[in-house]
């Protein structure tokens, strides 16, 4: 009996898998579950559907569309995206910026207005993640807009930095950037024909420095005429569509409509602001909304922010401001990737009707 019990107790033991490895293959085949359904939401994108109502808009108009894409950051989709936008119909695209973001790369941008009707104005804007859309620095030819913008306005962009008078359905709609509304547009016309004169009284104007500074120069004199030139011409019952990347903030908003005491330098009606840059929070928790989001002109940003300051309709002093979520991932996030968060575009439709 005694030689049995010790042939037990000295029999080799069964290794048993220890307790913590067994904790964490579960916790990687968890993550590796999640992370296969955050690409397959990635790889799904949606659109959105707003009614925007304005105040005594003219019948005609009733219905006007605006397809809204935003944040793009050279993000690649599939036909699944073509396929959403092809399925709908609209009167003019709005893309409120960070589409090439900070990789510049434009493939994924030309691919998506590949998708769009040829005869739908697009417009776009820059935003803080885009490279620098005008160039004032010497760079090898005469050029003043960036490569990226003139590669985008060959395929039927308008770079979006002065005012642009469209006729649809019957009415007249003014397409503005949001930076005019920003700046005393006489001041920075006086300021920059100032800087020219500068330019041209030196010892070589038309040196590689002074030369892209002096069309730089000259460039942005345009603008400012070109927005003079619009005011001369806007009519009080015009619609106004300003477009922003970052959200404007109460100040902002004061300045586009003006009071007795400062009038809005543009006298069209204005009707919406779009924008973007909050990515919807970018990194969202299901059933909570937005991990966070960045310190914006609207707010102080912070962690799990209310979750209708990140994204969709506000009226903020009487303006519609409409802020897309976006499609790609921004720089601005402390996690530099979509999580959770369904890539989106939305079709804008104004009405006179309260929804």
């Amino acid at each position: 009996m005694a030689r049995r019990g010790n042939r037990q107790l000295f029999a080799p033991r069964r290794k048993k898998l220890p307790g913590l490895v067994a904790v964490l293959l579960m916790l990687l085949f968890v993550l590796a579950v999640l992370w296969g359904l955050n690409i397959a939401i990635n790889r799904s994108p949606q659109m959105l559907k707003q009614y925007i109502t304005v105040p005594e808009l003219r019948r005609s108009m009733e219905g006007l569309s605006i397809l809204h894409i935003s944040d793009l950051h050279a993000t690649r989709f599939d036909e699944a995206l073509h396929q959403l936008i092809a399925r709908e119909t609209y009167d003019l695209v709005v893309m409120s910026g960070d589409m090439v973001g900070r990789s510049g790369h434009t493939g994924p941008l030309l691919q998506l207005m590949d998708a769009l009707p040829d005869d739908v104005p697009i417009f776009l804007v820059a935003g803080d993640d885009d490279p620098t859309p005008i160039l004032t620095t010497p760079h090898g030819d005469d050029e003043v807009k960036a490569p990226w913008i003139r590669e985008a306005e060959a395929q039927g962009a308008i770079y979006l930095d002065r005012p642009h008078r469209l006729e649809v359905r019957g009415g007249v709609l003014w397409v503005i950037p949001e930076l005019l509304y920003e700046i005393d547009v006489d001041a920075a016309l006086f300021s920059a024909q100032s800087a020219r004169q500068e330019l041209l009284a030196g010892d070589n104007p038309y040196a590689p420095e002074a030369g892209a500074r002096l069309r730089a120069t000259e460039y942005q004199i345009g603008i400012m005429q070109d927005a003079q030139a619009a005011r001369a011409a806007m009519l009080a019952q015009d619609l106004c569509l300003v477009v922003a990347h970052v959200p404007p903030g109460r100040e902002d908003v004061i300045a586009m409509r003006g009071d007795e005491q400062a009038p809005a330098y543009f006298p069209g009606q204005l009707a919406l602001v779009l924008a973007g840059h909050l990515n919807a929070g970018q990194v969202r928790v299901p059933g909570v909304g937005a991990l966070y989001m960045p310190p914006n002109r609207s707010d102080a940003g912070g962690w799990l922010p209310p979750d209708h300051l990140t994204w969709g309709y506000r009226n903020v002093l009487g303006v519609g401001i409409y802020v897309s979520p976006g499609l790609g991932a921004g720089s601005m996030h402390p996690i530099p990737a979509r999580i959770f968060n369904r890539p989106s575009v939305t079709r804008l439709s104004l009405t006179s009707k309260i929804r």
